[in-house]
């Protein structure tokens, strides 16, 4: 609505994405799924979509492979490591927490296996052998999609499958306003009686195209709904009295 009668919008190309592990049933936990952190089993290992291909460099996080996934018009994928991995600190834990709360993980001996429990092609044998040749040849970070941190090749057995989807908490993106909360147009001119607070316009004043350090970041969100509520009652409450 506020968009029809001309006003500006800022920060529309990023948004908080985190990834949302497969559960096989319903249960109590599927409300918390958006606060359980797999993000280490991504970033350790290997992120393929269906098609049993790498998309993008999964060491950038949560923040990388759930935008670039988005923007391929898809919303599910699955993570992949091997046991070397598994049994590093802090991966194997969240794997285990994962299966004990109802989670999805598909384990096989082999990589062929593994497609095949998890519903992904089996070209996904020849993406984790070029993958681990890369390695070995020290080209992975030039590769066509390259791993530039948490290199770890996928070569012992067994190897593990997380299926997830892309979910997203927050849109850093949102209407341009006044420190009076007031909402701008396309001029950067307040549009009379219109006031916002809160995600909608989130990320409006911290500048940025990604803007990471945003409104969600910690309790901030609570902060810009609070602050920019009382700013825009006040503020419309003064201008009905003028």
């Amino acid at each position: 609505m506020a968009l029809e009668i001309g006003a500006a919008m800022k920060n529309m190309t990023y948004t908080y994405w985190w990834p949302l592990p497969a559960i096989v049933e319903e249960d109590d936990w599927h409300d918390l799924m958006g606060y359980f952190d797999i993000d280490v089993i991504g970033t350790q290992g290997i992120i393929v979509t269906e098609s049993g291909e790498r998309y993008c460099d999964e060491s950038g996080g949560r923040f990388i492979y759930g935008n670039r996934l988005f923007r391929l018009g898809l919303v599910k994928a699955l993570m992949i490591i091997d046991e070397t991995i598994y049994k590093m600190e802090g991966v194997g834990p969240v794997v285990d927490q994962l299966i004990s709360m109802g989670g999805t993980v598909h384990k096989a001996d082999t990589i062929g296996e593994l497609a095949s429990k998890a519903g992904v092609s089996p070209y996904l044998a020849a993406t984790v052998s070029d993958f681990n040749q890369a390695i070995d040849d020290g080209e992975i970070e030039q590769s066509r999609i390259p791993k530039t941190s948490n290199i770890n090749k996928i070569a012992t057995p067994p190897f593990y499958g997380v299926p997830w989807i892309t979910g997203t908490l927050f849109h850093y993106g949102g209407l341009q306003v006044t420190p009076k909360a007031e909402v701008l147009d396309t001029d950067k001119t307040p549009i009379p009686g219109l006031y916002a607070a809160g995600e909608l316009m989130g990320g409006s004043l911290a500048g940025g195209a990604e803007n990471k350090a945003g409104s969600y970041v910690g309790g901030a969100l609570a902060g810009f709904c609070l602050t920019f509520g009382l700013l825009a009652a006040e503020n419309a409450v003064e201008r009905a009295k003028a």
